[in-house]
């Protein structure tokens, strides 16, 4: 009898196992079942492998890097519509009749030199600032880029240390640095166009200046 009551009192039960186990509320179960609901790591690093999710420091840098582009193409093409308008009336003033009256012939070239004038002021001004924009921007995806591509380098070396310590964890350790390697790749890549873009605009826009100049 008092065996009985002990089993009805017991808040453990038995299982096949042998081991006694806390029976749980309805409660527990609800966050039992919570608790299953949330994806593991494997399954975070493998949407990220997958390119299901984007983290938001990579969100970050590939945001910048991606307005960075936007500036300054638009600042190359309003540069290069400067050059085009520059070279229009070059072409113009070269083909008039240069055998007329000196006062003509100076007013040619003060046209000349007026467009250019003009159209160099644009350029330092509205293109520049414009390019310099995108710059501010390029520059921020360079060094935030840098700084995870190192950081993510050292996180895989610490995940595979840390695999290397003991078979516990060790799968998820190994699949994490695999994780922190890709960002790494990702973070650098992402950086070094940035900057590759960014030379090439400021390239461009000094070859327009010398042409429109010329």
């Amino acid at each position: 009898m008092r065996s009985e009551l002990w089993m009805e009192q017991d808040p453990f039960s038995r299982t096949d196992d042998g081991l006694r186990r806390q029976n749980t509320s309805s409660s527990d179960n609800a966050w039992t079942n919570f608790v299953n609901e949330v994806p593991s790591w494997a399954e975070h690093i493998n949407s990220i492998e997958g390119g299901k999710q984007m983290g938001t420091r990579l969100e970050n840098v590939k945001r910048n890097k991606e307005q960075a582009d936007q500036l300054e193409n638009q600042g190359i093409q309003e540069g290069q519509k400067d050059t085009s308008e520059v070279a229009e009336v070059k072409s113009v003033l070269e083909g008039m009749n240069t055998n007329v009256d000196e006062d003509i012939q100076a007013a040619i070239e003060a046209t000349r030199a007026a467009a250019k004038s003009e159209a160099s002021d644009h350029m330092n001004s509205e293109v520049h600032s414009t390019l310099e924009q995108g710059y501010n921007a390029a520059n921020e995806a360079i060094q935030e880029g840098t700084e995870q591509a190192e950081a993510s380098r050292q996180s895989a070396a610490d995940f595979r240390a840390a695999g290397s310590a003991s078979e516990f964890g060790r799968s998820t350790a190994e699949s994490a640095a695999s994780t922190a390697d890709t960002l790494a790749t990702e973070f650098q890549g992402t950086a070094e166009t940035a900057q590759e873009n960014m030379e090439d605009a400021e390239s461009e826009y000094q070859r327009m200046m010398a042409e429109i100049m010329s």
